[in-house]
């Protein structure tokens, strides 16, 4: 399935000096408009808790066409999801400068991650999602015609700082292979405030809303819940997956899931969702229209 969002943007049309075309159009969208990688927003890496350690599971076969997962690092969380966001947004709304370098304030990326207010507490708190973003390693799998396989391995952010100095601040450096698709234009677009008010209310139903946004579902599509028992990779992972609700009753996730629909629907009234049991034993199906 083609992601509207997934824009692909030569930047080199232009012209020397002028903004790449992906920061003109994030920042004709306003302020409260964030920026987040296409690929990662449909990935199942962002777990609503934090779990002992990251599962060995196909992450998502669109990056660069090929399947990626996560090989090595921390789990992470959906509040890592968001602070990620906000660095995308500012390398975005920067210009995607060479460097990769993105400076930001440590109130902001609390606030991202969830608090008000900023103390020491939080100034860790903060720290400990950045560890666990320059912690992970991602492996891309790309089989060659004839046989042999070339692996990619690459990461969220090459390092980090941060500093009490003036109120606290900090910056990051993004990784490569990020910023490179961040600047072709893998960009999808959240209405901030509104990603805040569903998170606040329910963590699952904000981490299946920045899916759901990732994809193009005006006219309607239809998501397996869980994944098919004939195995190997899809072009578009299982709902339960992507929510990392891996529980012994699909009837209870399923359930889950309905419950995060009616949240999103509370917020969001563009979207029309529910769940439905499908065709086959145990097989539930995410049922989706948005209009727009």
């Amino acid at each position: 399935m083609q992601t509207s969002a997934h824009l692909h943007i030569r930047t080199s049309a232009l012209g020397e000096g002028a903004a790449p075309a992906i920061t003109q159009l994030l920042c004709s969208k306003g302020r409260h408009t964030i920026g987040h990688e296409t690929n990662l927003s449909r990935s199942p890496l962002w777990s609503t808790r934090q779990r002992r350690a990251p599962e060995d599971t196909v992450i998502s076969p669109t990056l660069y066409g090929h399947a990626f997962r996560q090989f090595e690092g921390s789990s992470l969380t959906t509040a890592d999801q968001r602070l990620f966001a906000h660095l995308t947004t500012g390398f975005v709304r920067n210009g995607c400068p060479a460097d990769r370098r993105v400076p930001f304030s440590l109130g902001d990326a609390a606030l991202a991650l969830g608090y008000e207010d900023l103390g020491g507490k939080q100034r860790s708190l903060v720290r400990e999602s950045l560890a666990r973003l320059r912690s992970v390693t991602i492996e891309s799998a790309i089989r060659h015609t004839d046989g042999h396989e070339t692996v990619l391995g690459w990461g969220l952010i090459d390092s980090y700082l941060v500093t009490t100095k003036g109120n606290g601040k900090g910056w990051i450096v993004l990784s490569e292979a990020v910023s490179l698709l961040l600047k072709e234009g893998s960009v999808t677009f959240l209405h901030e405030p509104t990603w805040k008010a569903i998170c606040s209310e329910d963590e699952v139903a904000g981490r299946l809303w920045s899916f759901l946004e990732a994809e193009n579902v005006r006219n309607g599509w239809k998501y397996a819940i869980f994944p098919s028992a004939i195995g190997g990779p899809s072009s578009i992972p299982a709902i339960s997956d992507v929510l990392m609700l891996h529980w012994a009753s699909r009837r209870k996730v399923a359930q889950r899931i309905k419950e995060a629909c009616a949240v999103i629907a509370n917020y969001d009234r563009r979207y029309q969702l529910d769940v439905m049991q499908a065709k086959t034993v145990s097989g539930w199906n995410l049922v989706c229209s948005s209009s727009q």
